[in-house]
């Protein structure tokens, strides 16, 4: 495996480990500072607005300078978001601290996923299986140790054993910018990226696919946040959330690198459209098996699905534009996810803070019907390509 693959992934694994520790309890924090579900919603929310309105910035920077820069100044940017965290006490300054952490989300996620696809060349499939196994790996870890950590010494020690995480991480990635990778460009190529249209970028094939991330974010960030919400409200400790985060990051350990490997012999999107199914089947137990421990079987089928719809969806991504608009055509996918991010924590907070948190549950079922007749117009039209250019 190439050295820059390994660093790569290992830079993927830190940040998200860092990212997953905060969110684990981020959540429960703003409720224990006694802000309430809508104003925590919005606070939750405002991560995904943030990196939405940049990802397409990012995006462009990493095409024509390089991924790994990109990726060195989301890395950065953790490192005062998490500050930022330690010191809050009250809403404003939690939206302050994530519009940060937004921003290195903006410029880390998307060329991450592009750089680890490049370096790994014909078997960027299962790199990106990989990346997806560790993120998740990331989050089986994380959430146990961080709910332990909550309820034994306080949010404080999260937040900063968050902070060492991403410091370590930046150390790791700042080497990998002295050389330049598939952003490296004579003048002409540069020219000829600033002169190309975002068009070239928005075929059927990526739009669908970020209709579909939309939806697949609400859900997400609903059941990362919401149900953590939830659990505390109930009087259950932070580790009761955590072990239902930390069995769906098993099931998505399990699925994510079989779809990335599994994409390089069959088609990728009908894989997708198969995680999006058990996904479906996850969700609707959601209602009545909110609970532990029947909880832990919605949160097993959710990572099942996300392991085989997430490192597919971004192949078929990257396989479906010219090579120099890999990191915007990412980028846009990406912003979609954020969308959803976006939108999720607010609608189906608004539902659960007026009508309970059961309603909201039912009402959530939408998106993944949704997303899953997107992928299914895209598989029955066949305009997407199915490998790497």
């Amino acid at each position: 495996m190439r050295r820059e693959l390994v660093l790569g992934l290992a830079i993927v694994t830190m940040y998200f480990l860092a990212v997953h520790l905060i969110g684990t309890v981020l959540a429960r924090y703003s409720r224990d500072l006694g802000i309430d579900i809508a104003g925590t919603s919005i606070m939750w929310a405002s991560l995904a607005l943030t990196s939405m309105c940049l990802r397409p910035l990012a995006g462009y920077i990493a095409d024509r300078f390089g991924s790994f820069l990109v990726m060195s100044f989301g890395t950065l940017l953790l490192i005062p978001s998490t500050l930022l965290l330690i010191r809050a006490s009250d809403l404003t300054q939690l939206i302050i601290a994530r519009v940060v952490q937004g921003i290195s989300s903006a410029f880390f996620i998307s060329p991450s996923i592009t750089a680890i696809a490049v370096v790994a060349g014909e078997y960027a499939g299962p790199a990106l299986g990989l990346r997806s196994v560790l993120i998740s790996a990331g989050g089986m870890a994380a959430s146990p140790i961080a709910g332990y950590i909550a309820d034994r010494y306080g949010y404080f020690y999260v937040f900063l054993l968050a902070l060492a995480i991403g410091i370590i991480a930046l150390c790791i990635n700042v080497p990998l910018i002295e050389r330049p990778r598939h952003g490296g460009k004579s003048t002409s190529r540069v020219q000829s990226i600033i002169l190309c249209s975002w068009g070239d970028v928005l075929n059927l094939t990526i739009i669908l696919l970020t209709i579909a991330a939309l939806l697949r974010g609400s859900v997400f960030m609903a059941i990362s946040g919401l149900v953590q919400m939830h659990y505390r409200d109930l009087g259950l400790g932070a580790i009761e959330y955590g072990y239902f985060y930390m069995v769906s990051g098993i099931g998505g350990v399990v699925t994510r690198y079989l779809g990335g490997r599994l994409s390089s012999k069959y088609d990728p999107l009908s894989i997708a459209i198969a995680g999006h199914i058990i996904m479906l089947a996850g969700v609707s137990l959601l209602p009545y098996m909110y609970l532990p421990p029947h909880s832990y079987l919605v949160a097993s089928l959710y990572g099942l699905g996300v392991g085989l719809a997430v490192p597919t969806q971004q192949l078929v991504v990257l396989s479906s534009v010219r090579r120099d608009l890999r990191n915007r055509a990412v980028a846009i996918y990406a912003t979609g996810f954020d969308a959803g991010r976006f939108i999720g924590p607010l609608l189906y907070g608004y539902i659960a803070s007026t009508y309970g948190y059961t309603v909201s549950y039912h009402f959530m079922l939408l998106a993944p019907i949704g997303a899953l007749l997107a992928l299914i117009v895209i598989r029955v039209r066949g305009s997407y390509s199915t490998t790497i250019a």
